[in-house]
């Protein structure tokens, strides 16, 4: 680049990367000119949910246990954007989110959310973050809690009837339901003695 009768040369600098950068420039003497810090900023307006990890997926339905779920924000360029509002909402009221609505994004790009329950289900969580022009980028993921079948009780309901003749082919039906609180326990093995 040649500079002008001023000796003055403009120099334009562009990334798609944020981050800061050190600019040096030199003449034909190799001598380099004082640094100046140029920073390039993640682009607001084009703000987009990547990813949604969850983090304890299969979490007993205690009440107690969380999982945890970190909503990734960048921008077009796949920078990551920092200090965005994302909304997270799940497909029930018996998922309950901390912190309930909304969470900004920290330095990794992150919003950062838990969630517990008492109801053994698969719930759709549904992140959301607002772009500059008013535009919503949304993205969904799955988050499973089991029933504690550590804790769980067995209930039996009988048929009713007075007697029954032991012949070997009179029988009796028997209901058995394997029951952690509320939630019914599937895949155990029950006997009978």
């Amino acid at each position: 680049m040649n500079a002008d009768k001023e000796g003055k040369a403009e120099l334009k600098v562009v990334s798609v990367t944020a981050g800061t950068y050190e600019i040096t420039a030199s003449a034909g003497n190799d001598q380099p000119s004082n640094a100046q810090s140029v920073t390039f900023v993640a682009d607001k307006t084009t703000a987009t949910i990547s990813s949604i990890e969850v983090i304890g997926n299969r979490a007993v339905a205690d009440g107690k246990t969380k999982q945890t779920y970190k909503v990734t924000v960048t921008d077009a360029n796949n920078n990551l954007l920092k200090d965005s509002d994302v909304t997270l909402t799940a497909s029930s009221e018996n998922l309950v989110l901390d912190p309930k609505g909304t969470a900004k994004t920290n330095e990794q790009g992150q919003a950062v959310f838990t969630g517990s329950t008492t109801i053994a289900a698969t719930y759709t969580l549904t992140a959301k973050v607002e772009q500059a022009n008013g535009q919503v980028s949304t993205k969904t993921a799955e988050s499973k809690f089991v029933a504690d079948d550590k804790n769980a009780v067995l209930a039996a309901s009988p048929e009713r009837v007075d007697s029954l003749v032991a012949d070997g082919k009179t029988t009796a039906t028997m209901t058995v339901t394997l029951m952690a609180g509320v939630n019914p326990v599937g895949g155990s093995m029950v006997g009978r003695h």
